[in-house]
């Protein structure tokens, strides 16, 4: 009896606990795109930084 309990829980959970596969999207960034230019410019001006060694 006990064993015929135990195979019937084991098929129920088998058929119950089968993965679900989904495809998962993440935007990084809602940001607009820079140009060339832009991050050239904006990375000058972060290395510039009269502060940027501690002092």
């Amino acid at each position: 009896m006990a064993y015929l309990f135990r195979s019937v829980l084991l098929q129920s959970l088998s058929k119950t606990a089968q993965p679900v596969w989904t495809t998962m999207q993440r935007n990084m960034s809602s940001h607009n795109k820079e140009t060339d230019e832009e991050f050239d410019q904006r990375w000058k001006a972060y290395f510039d930084r009269p502060a940027i060694d501690g002092n």
